[in-house]
């Protein structure tokens, strides 16, 4: 079976790689522009200050905007690759590591942009049920009835005419 989840969630992980990677090398596009990186603190590869840590032990939420500095983002697969920043924390630099993986979310209210990564992609098909025609006892009038009661979208539908 294919895990679209994963696909999916790969491709937008990669959204946010480019976006950290564009920041690193040319700062934030345009002034008052800040991201909020939202990301699970118990996951391996995570790096935060112990204090940190303590605070927030299962999530924590990041704001890049105008005292942040030393923003790094690795190459290589998402799998195993993070970003590292300098941020301040009541005063004291501390360095925060984050693995891709470990992104919950990515927010650019400037832009009004938004992903979120906690989800699964759900399916009415039982991944034990082999691929076979369906075989029906009703009439081909009563199954077009039934296909227009949400069972079947005729994309053609959304097609500006």
């Amino acid at each position: 079976m294919i895990k679209y989840d994963e696909i999916i969630k790969t491709s937008l992980l990669e959204v946010v790689r480019e976006s950290l990677r564009l920041t690193a090398k040319n700062g934030l596009p345009v002034e008052g522009n800040h991201f909020y990186i939202s990301f699970a603190t118990d996951k391996s590869g995570v790096i935060i200050p112990a204090f940190l840590k303590e605070k927030y032990p299962k999530e924590m939420t990041i704001v890049l905007q105008n005292s942040f500095s030393n923003l790094k983002v690795e190459e290589g697969s998402l799998d195993s690759t993070c970003f590292s920043v300098d941020l301040k924390f009541s005063g004291i630099v501390s360095t925060v590591k984050v693995p891709f993986k470990a992104i919950k979310s990515f927010y650019d209210p400037f832009a009004n942009f938004a992903l979120q990564f906690d989800f699964k992609l759900t399916s009415n098909k039982d991944e034990t049920e082999p691929n076979e025609p369906k075989t029906s006892n009703e009439s081909p009038k009563k199954q077009e009835e039934n296909a227009s009661n949400g069972k079947i979208i005729d994309f053609n539908s959304f097609k500006k005419k």
